[in-house]
């Protein structure tokens, strides 16, 4: 059956893209570094790379680089690729580098009629835009609907309700502790702060890139943050934990409620579809009903899986339904003249509606392919994630983000390892970040 599909999808692939390369045109190949973590499988890529070729004799080279090492190789080897995957964030210093090529020219109005203004926002910067949207990850709020049904409660809606859900979970016995995620220090940090920061009714930076987190709501988030620490409702693993490692801590029925990004709940969504029967419409976005399956731990064992998942809760004097915050990534051309049309034709062939409704364990970059019924069909979840996404969060777009990042970094893990009180970590940090902008603004 799988065969089968394959050979369907490169059928449809053929019809769609029976123009893409002239009939005497030589093969060539193009380089690409990709992100080894979050994106398709290798074996998927592998097969897209043998399609693509079949079709425009173009082939593709691809460099695997674990996300924590991209940036520095990017600094330092762009312009030996044609094509970048890339964080968002890294978008200003790139360009102010000459690093990238504008793609506007190659993305017709056809394809941003397609694309929500969040999704192409996105890798806009400075009136052009940098890289084609490829995968969209952001935060989504999972939860453990056997837990929660056995205290006599229905999903949190706010901050206030959901802390108030941990305490009496825990008080029952029913979880030690409710509350798990990724709080290491690294990026995967900020971007926990930064959703909560908008879940307070707030920014971490305002319009003109000037910090604003030390008062109001991001000393609010940050205060919450280390309340459930010190209250020992956040898993004890929490301060080391990445993404995999929390949603393990979940999987296993060691927290109730977590946030993980799309690409995990497409992970999840593969390995428990056999579990995902029912899909009901709840006033906070569509969730599945209970249902009991089976997952892998990181230790190798077996565990029961009851979750669903649902838009992140919000604190009451919020008006906005949720929040959370991108990590999206882009395929970007770089300035390297050679093979430029063979780069796009490989990013316009690997981000086409046909490609990602062959693989929709990652979430599509495009309206019609979220909407079409068979998408429906395969991911119940996909209403809630469209909800999400309209109130998604950008990191945004600075010259000098990494540096800046990594301040507030330490200063946020310095608090919740209780070294330093919130405020008073907070207002170091933004000191030393507008000495920073000071300097590079001279």
């Amino acid at each position: 059956m799988k065969k089968i599909c394959l050979l369907g999808f490169c059928v449809l692939v053929w019809i769609g893209m029976a123009e893409v390369v002239p009939a005497e045109q030589n093969e060539i190949t193009i380089h690409m570094m990709y992100t080894n973590q979050s994106g398709y499988s290798v074996r998927d890529i592998k097969m897209i790379q043998e399609v693509f070729h079949t079709l425009s004799g173009i082939r593709v080279n691809i460099d695997y680089v674990p996300y924590e090492e991209q940036y520095e190789k990017i600094q330092e080897l762009a312009l030996t690729y044609d094509v970048l995957s890339l964080d968002q964030i890294w978008l200003a210093d790139m360009v102010a580098k000459g690093m990238l090529t504008p793609l506007e020219s190659y993305i017709s109005r056809k394809m941003r009629d397609d694309l929500a203004p969040t999704v192409l926002s996105a890798f806009r910067y400075e009136q052009h835009i940098w890289a084609m949207p490829f995968l969209l990850n952001y935060q989504l709020f999972f939860y453990n609907a056997a837990m929660l049904e056995k205290a006599g409660l229905t999903p949190p809606t706010t901050l206030e309700d959901m802390l108030n859900q941990m305490i009496a979970l825990k008080e029952k016995g029913i979880v030690k502790y409710p509350w798990t995620d990724a709080w290491r220090q690294g990026e995967n940090l900020l971007c926990e702060y930064v959703w909560l920061t908008e879940a307070f009714g707030g920014s971490v930076f305002d319009k003109d890139g000037n910090p604003v987190f030390d008062q109001g709501p991001g000393l609010k988030a940050l205060e919450f943050m280390v309340t459930l620490i010190t209250e020992q409702l956040a898993h004890p693993d929490i301060l080391t934990n990445d993404d995999m490692a929390a949603k393990n801590n979940f999987l296993a029925g060691e927290a109730a409620f977590t946030t993980n990004w799309t690409f995990l709940e497409g992970l999840l969504h593969a390995t428990q579809k056999s579990s995902l029967t029912t899909v009901t419409d709840a006033a906070s976005g569509v969730t599945t009903s209970p249902a009991s399956g089976t997952a892998t731990t990181a230790a190798g064992a077996i565990a029961p899986f009851q979750g669903k998942v649902g838009l992140i809760p919000v604190a009451k004097t919020v008006t906005s339904k949720s929040a959370s915050v991108s990590a999206f990534q882009g395929l970007a051309i770089t300035a390297k003249p050679d093979y430029q049309e063979a780069a796009w034709k490989w990013i316009d062939f690997l981000t086409s509606p046909l490609v990602q409704r062959a693989f929709l364990y990652e979430m599509p970059i495009w309206t019609s392919v979220q909407t079409a019924e068979d998408t429906l069909l395969f991911d119940p979840f996909m209403l809630t994630k469209r909800t999400q996404l309209e109130n998604v969060k950008h990191r945004p777009k600075l010259v000098n983000y990494m540096q800046m990042s990594q301040i507030l970094q330490q200063a946020l893990f310095t608090a919740l390892e209780g070294r330093a009180l919130p405020v008073d970590a907070l207002k170091a940090a933004k000191t030393k970040i507008e000495t920073l902008l000071r300097m590079t603004s001279q």
